[in-house]
């Protein structure tokens, strides 16, 4: 699922700073999660023949790390489904509106969205500080570090934030990202 180049406003083929930086951090997005994917995959197949093949082999923390592992691919894919416009939105008022006021509620749609990415971003932090505060960790005998997994919160969150304030920049602009194939 890669971003495909566009032309930007001006005709060139690179486009303006703010689509190129649109387009890597979207391109980045989308290698990261394939990569985490892959990661679930080979680990999931992996525990998969360990526990009913091979069960000397077997190693007792991978179902733990998968699980850590599909909640920040979860957080990571966020970013992109924003970006796409590919989120669970309410579109019913959107569908029956001019262009105009399908712009304007797009706008308050995107500050919305911004306001929660800022909000979950926000206790993300408080989450993350206060698990390195104590110290907590999982009670496996892996002992997983908890901050990192709430970590994952904030990525999503500031991902999401980035695509908000994109998108709401564009609906106030009226920029032409959209009419040229990119998501905004």
């Amino acid at each position: 699922m890669s971003v495909e180049p566009i032309a930007s406003a001006r005709g060139g083929p690179s486009g303006s700073l703010r689509t190129r930086l649109r387009r890597a951090l979207l391109n980045a997005e989308t290698w990261i999660g394939g990569l985490v994917a892959m990661s679930l995959l080979l680990m999931g197949a992996f525990e998969l023949v360990t526990r009913y093949l091979i069960p000397a082999f077997a190693i007792a923390w991978i179902p733990e790390v998968m699980v850590y592992t599909m909640v920040w691919s979860v957080f990571l894919a966020s970013g992109i489904l924003v970006a796409e416009n590919a989120h669970v939105r309410a579109d019913l008022l959107t569908a029956r509106a001019g262009a105009r006021a399908a712009r304007r509620l797009d706008a308050v749609a995107a500050a919305a969205g911004l306001l929660l990415c800022c909000v979950l971003l926000w206790q993300g932090v408080v989450v993350v500080r206060s698990n390195l505060a104590m110290a907590t960790a999982s009670l496996s005998e892996l002992a997983f570090p908890m901050w990192l997994y709430s970590l994952s919160a904030v990525a999503g969150a500031a991902l999401m934030g980035l695509h908000y304030i994109d998108r709401f920049w564009s609906c106030l602009v009226g920029d032409a990202a959209d009419e040229e194939g990119l998501p905004s």
